[in-house]
């Protein structure tokens, strides 16, 4: 599971944040066998940078899921959200195992192995249940 860290993705410069999308597209293709969940700051797919990821439809194609982090899917602080991304960073960061030259990305993008993750979405109530 890519987990993009809101706080160190928005301190990037624009170069850093394109560079990130790149990187996502490099897992995607590194991952594709794998049932693989993305995690991040904004909106997928956006032109503009500062609002999210600038990543294509090419570099997220095999990912399983999708998720945006404090701009649309889940509102960090909202009284009916639950949200504990410490339990995804207090695993072990595989990204320099997967992205052996790109070690300096661990402090942007944390890749975790989540065994045993399940997601539930109820799209008539946009209600998602994420567990493991």
């Amino acid at each position: 599971m890519p987990f993009i860290k809101p706080k160190e993705y928005l301190e990037l410069s624009e170069q850093g944040k394109y560079q990130t999308a790149r990187l996502i597209g490099t897992l995607n293709q590194k991952l594709k066998e794998h049932s693989v969940l993305l995690i991040g700051p904004g909106r997928r797919g956006t032109i503009t940078p500062s609002l999210g990821v600038p990543v294509h439809f090419s570099e997220l194609c095999n990912m399983a899921a999708i998720c945006e982090v404090s701009y649309a899917a889940i509102f960090k602080g909202e009284s009916d959200v639950v949200f504990y991304p410490e339990k995804i960073l207090s695993r072990e960061n595989l990204l320099r195992e997967i992205l052996q030259g790109e070690k300096e990305w661990a402090r942007v993008i944390h890749l975790a192995r989540t065994a045993g993750l399940t997601l539930y979405s109820d799209i008539t109530s946009q209600q998602p249940l994420c567990f493991g």
